[in-house]
């Protein structure tokens, strides 16, 4: 039997983005309305990949080292 904390990482990993342009990431997030400037795919992605994991009620961190293009 597998254990809390291994469900636990095979839970987040099936929340990964798993491709790199936004077809083959599968990103079903729009853009907000009040963002007026532009995201790159890279961002666009790391913003779904934020809103996949609110909506199911989890945790997550934009970790500098990721280079998801956090400032716009």
């Amino acid at each position: 039997m597998t254990n809390l904390a291994d469900m636990t990482v095979k839970m987040a990993e099936a929340f990964q983005p798993m491709g790199i342009d936004l077809q083959s990431a599968n990103v079903l997030t729009k853009i907000p309305f009040l963002l007026t400037g532009s995201l790159r795919e890279y961002q666009i992605i790391g913003l779904d990949w934020l809103v996949t994991l609110h909506n199911k009620r989890l945790n997550g961190i934009l970790a500098d080292e990721m280079g998801l293009g956090k400032t716009i």
